[in-house]
């Protein structure tokens, strides 16, 4: 996709915008690959999950440039659903102003492979989780490096990130702002049981929920490690920076 507009399409089951799916040619499985370098996926709905992109069926999406916004969801997964065994790459673009009525008002990635190595992702709301994303599926890893930009989203539970069944996020070097749990427990991220986050570097700022955990929230049997991070200027109803259920480990931070 470069310099492509797919806009005010309207999906009653899934995939708002485009849904991708395996196709068979004389017994041969073939799976899409989309590379978007440019345009806009905006203005789309679904009464399902994906407003924008709905990914399914071994599909690889690799995001470089172009703009993923205001687009809408019934489900889950506003901006993208990333769906069992795809692959997502993030190395740039912006996906923003999307809304789920459910969770992952940016993305909601589910049994898959994905890599956020820069882009920005700005301003999606969720009405229960993960106003920026949803992570979520069995023993899947999944990374985040320092061009990522995760600013201004908001959701009931973890306004940036929602990490979940048991999947394992690494983050590096990335900055988290100005994100919002409404009613809820972390006001950036919300780690669930028996999943794992590790945080090394970067900084956790200006973040707010009425629950727990304005920083970060993290249930029982969850793992969460962290350092050299810094985390300021986060409020919560308790704990300001963070609200901890689970093993934690803190080396080197400023809180």
């Amino acid at each position: 996709l470069c310099g492509t507009n797919i806009t005010d399409n309207t999906a009653e089951a899934n995939g708002g915008g485009i849904c991708t799916s395996k196709r068979t040619n004389k017994g041969v499985d073939y799976y899409t690959n989309i590379t978007m370098t440019g345009g806009k996926v905006s203005g789309n709905e679904t009464g399902g999950s994906g407003g924008g992109f709905l990914l399914q069926s071994f599909t690889t999406m690799t995001l470089k440039d172009g703009i993923i916004e205001n687009n809408h969801t019934g489900k889950d997964g506003a901006g993208v659903y990333v769906s069992t065994n795809c692959t997502f790459h993030m190395e740039g673009g912006q996906i923003r102003n999307n809304n789920a009525d459910r969770n992952g008002g940016g993305l909601y990635n589910y049994k898959c492979t994905a890599n956020y190595n820069s882009g920005s992702i700005t301003d999606n709301t969720a009405l229960n989780g993960g106003g920026g994303m949803v992570m979520t599926g069995q023993g899947y890893v999944i990374n985040m490096g320092e061009g990522m930009v995760i600013t201004g989203n908001t959701a009931l539970n973890g306004g940036a990130i929602v990490v979940q069944g048991r999947v394992t996020l690494n983050m590096e070097n990335v900055d988290l702002n100005d994100n919002r749990a409404t009613t809820g427990n972390g006001g950036a991220i919300y780690l669930s049981t028996n999943s794992f986050l590790n945080i090394k570097g970067g900084s956790i700022t200006n973040h707010s929920c009425d629950g727990y955990g304005g920083a970060i929230f993290s249930t029982t049997n969850s793992t969460l490690n962290i350092d050299g991070l810094v985390m300021k200027n986060n409020k919560a109803g308790y704990g300001g920076a963070m609200s901890l259920g689970g093993t934690v480990n803190l080396t080197n931070s400023t809180v």
